[in-house]
C-alpha cells in the first residue's frame, strides 16, 4: 500500500478558508471580520467532513483490500492527526495550571473553575481521541471533538472499503445507506451529544465519498456558471443557516459536495478556480490543520492579556462557552484581530514545519516499510 500525495489545489484553498472561518468564529472582538458568515462558521466543520470523505476516497478507496492495508491506513491517519492534537492538549493542561495559579495567588476570576470541566476523566478521553464518543460536552481544546469523530469514521470507512473492494456499486450502496441512516438520526436527535458529532461526521464524510465516486466514475464537465451558482448558494446557506429549519440544515453538506465536484470537474477558464489557485490560499490550506488546532489556545492567551493586563471587559459568546474581549473601538478591534491572525499564521507555519512535516516524513517511511 504505497503512500500517495494526491492533492487538488482548489480544494486545499477551500480547506484553508474554512479553517480560518472557524478561527474567526471563536474570536469575536467586533472587527469587520466578525460578520454573519463567521458567526455561522461552525458549518465549516461539516465542510471539512465532506472534503475529507472526498479526498480520503480519492487516495485510499481502492487500496484498502485486506486487514493489513486497513491497519496501515488507520495508523497513517493516526500519525497525521495525533501529534498536533497531543501538543495542543498539553498546552491546555498548562492553561488550566495557569488559571489555578492565578486564582489562588492573585485572586483572579478564571470564568470557569480550573480542572472542573477539563478534569482527569475528560483528559483521558481526549488523550485517547475518544472524547466525541464518551463525553457529553466539549472539553480542553474544543475543536478537537471533530478530530475524534473523524478518526473513528476512518475506521468505518476502511472496513467498508475492505468489504466492497472499492467497487463502485457496493461503495455507493454502503455509503448511501449510511448517509440515509445518519440523516434520519440527526433530524430526530440533533441536540444529543456525543452521538450527534460522530453521526454528523458519518453523514457528511460519506456524502464526500459518494461525491468522489460519481466524479471518478462519470466523465463529464461542469459549466463555469454552475460553479459560480453553487458557490453563491453555499455561502448564502452559511449566512442564513441560523434561520433554516432542521431538515433544511442537513441539506447544507449536499451543497458543499456539489460545489466540490463542480470545481474539480469544471470546464477550463473558471474564474473561481483561478482565484482559489493562488499560492497564498493553497498554503493556507497546507497549514489549515494548525490553524484549526492552535487558534483556541492563542485566542485564550490574547484575551487574558487584554483582560488582566489592560483591564478590558470580556463577554460570553457562543452559548456561554467562549470568552472574548469586548472592544468598542472598531479600529482597535481590527488591529487586534489582524495581529492575532498574523501570530496564528506564524504558529501554524511552525507547527507544519516542526511537527506535521516530520511526522509526514515518518508516515512515508512507514508506508515503505509496510510494503516489504
Amino acid at each position: 500500500m504505497s503512500e500517495t500525495k494526491n492533492k487538488i489545489d482548489v480544494l486545499e484553498s477551500l480547506r484553508g478558508i474554512a479553517a480560518l472561518s472557524v478561527a474567526l468564529l471563536h474570536f469575536n472582538v467586533g472587527s469587520i471580520l466578525n460578520m454573519r458568515f463567521t458567526y455561522n462558521a461552525a458549518l465549516m466543520v461539516d465542510f471539512f467532513f465532506v472534503l475529507s470523505g472526498f479526498v480520503i476516497a480519492l487516495n485510499y478507496q481502492t487500496r484498502i483490500r485486506s486487514f493489513n492495508t486497513l491497519l496501515t491506513f488507520q495508523l497513517r491517519r493516526f500519525f497525521r492527526l495525533y501529534p498536533l492534537h497531543f501538543v495542543t492538549l498539553m498546552v491546555f493542561v498548562v492553561i488550566e495550571l495557569m488559571k489555578l495559579f492565578a486564582m489562588y495567588q492573585f485572586g483572579l476570576d478564571p470564568h470557569q473553575e480550573p480542572f472542573s470541566k477539563n478534569n482527569l476523566n475528560s483528559f483521558i478521553a481526549n488523550l485517547f481521541l475518544a472524547q466525541n464518543l464518551v463525553l457529553t460536552e466539549h472539553t480542553w481544546n474544543t475543536p478537537s471533538w471533530s478530530i475524534s469523530a473523524e478518526f473513528f469514521t476512518y475506521i468505518l470507512f476502511g472496513l467498508f472499503m475492505m468489504l466492497s473492494k472499492g467497487r463502485f456499486i457496493r461503495t455507493i450502496f454502503i455509503s448511501l445507506l449510511l448517509v440515509i441512516l445518519s440523516y434520519i438520526y440527526l433530524i430526530n436527535q440533533f441536540e444529543i451529544l456525543p452521538h450527534y458529532g460522530i453521526v454528523s461526521c458519518f453523514y457528511s464524510f460519506f456524502i464526500g465519498v459518494i461525491t468522489y465516486n460519481f466524479s471518478n466514475f462519470y466523465n463529464f464537465k461542469f459549466p463555469r456558471i454552475i460553479s459560480y451558482l453553487l458557490f453563491f448558494i453555499s455561502v448564502t446557506l452559511v449566512f442564513y443557516s441560523d434561520v433554516l429549519s432542521l431538515h433544511l440544515y442537513w441539506l447544507i453538506p449536499l451543497a458543499f459536495a456539489t460545489l466540490i465536484i463542480s470545481l474539480v470537474k469544471s470546464e477550463t477558464n473558471n474564474f473561481l478556480v483561478y482565484l482559489l489557485d493562488r499560492k497564498f490560499l493553497i498554503y493556507l490550506g497546507t497549514i489549515s490543520y494548525g490553524i484549526y488546532m492552535i487558534h483556541m489556545a492563542l485566542w485564550w492567551t490574547i484575551t487574558q492579556i487584554f483582560s488582566v493586563v489592560f483591564n478590558f471587559k470580556t463577554h460570553v459568546d457562543i452559548d456561554g462557552v467562549y470568552y472574548n474581549i469586548y472592544i468598542e473601538n472598531i479600529y482597535l478591534s481590527n488591529l487586534v484581530i489582524s495581529v492575532g491572525l498574523i501570530i496564528l499564521f506564524l504558529l501554524s507555519h511552525l507547527s507544519y514545519k516542526f511537527i506535521e512535516m516530520p511526522m509526514n516524513n515518518f508516515r512515508y517511511k512507514f508506508a515503505k516499510f509496510q510494503e516489504r
